[in-house]
């Protein structure tokens, strides 16, 4: 499930304690993936009569942790403001959500963890107009960088400080991955693949704190949310 993932209580690194953080690449967190969820959820608001909310425009991305039985707990949303300003869609997922049973596990290393998932609710979608194949991907725009992703590129390459790696020649390309908030920022930065070469990745992660731009956040149905990116980097050593 194509989703964005994050917990009241974050960890800089994939698994810290015992939870993830967020799902691995390649799994999701309900049985079917997006379409399948919205489907789901679509079916129990009608089984359960539930009406629409009198502020149709409302939007909340819910956060859930999903345990190793399948069984999931609503994070805790720590914005107040926010959660008043969505309070009947916030409502309505606790109706709705021990109804579905679809969850799964995440995998990490063998072996069942409890992870994190956040799926983006505008609740309005879901009712009597709701189409076959709804997912919320398709109504989210991805975040923009100033002057487009190869902009970004080179500021980061400009930003990064390359420490003298001995032997090191050859082509290679990283993936990074961040989240842009809300506000454009870029947060919980980190390195999808590993050069081997300690120093360089530390300096690519620093070369991106050090960036100080502001994104034009993603969104959804006109809402800024926050997005997780995945960006690959190309390098030339001679």
């Amino acid at each position: 499930m194509r989703i964005f993932y994050l917990l009241s209580i974050l960890f800089s690194t994939l698994v810290c304690a015992q939870f993830l953080e967020r799902y691995p690449e390649n799994q999701v967190s309900y049985t079917g993936g997006d379409i399948a969820f919205y489907k789901d959820f679509h079916q129990i608001l009608k089984d359960e009569n539930i009406t629409p909310c009198e502020n149709r425009q409302e939007m909340y991305v819910l956060k859930v942790v999903v345990y190793e039985d399948a069984s999931v707990k609503i994070v805790k949303e720590q914005n107040e403001e926010k959660l008043e300003r969505n309070k009947c869609t916030y409502e309505t997922i606790k109706k709705v959500l021990p109804e579905m049973t679809g969850w799964n596990p995440a995998i990490y290393q063998d072996k069942k963890m409890p992870a994190v998932a956040e799926i983006p609710i505008y609740l309005d979608d879901l009712f009597e107009n709701f189409p076959d194949g709804y997912a919320a991907a398709k109504y989210i725009t991805q975040p923009e960088f100033p002057g487009g992703l190869q902009k970004f590129r080179n500021k980061l390459t400009g930003a990064i400080r390359i420490p003298n790696l001995d032997n090191t020649n050859g082509e290679f390309t990283l993936r990074i991955a961040f989240e842009v908030n809300e506000n454009g920022q870029m947060e919980d930065i980190r390195l999808l693949d590993k050069t081997g070469y300690e120093r360089f990745d530390t300096s690519i992660i620093k070369g991106i704190q050090y960036l100080k731009y502001r994104w034009k956040p993603g969104s959804f149905h006109g809402v800024p949310i926050k997005t997780n990116l995945r960006i690959p980097i190309h390098f030339t050593f001679h």
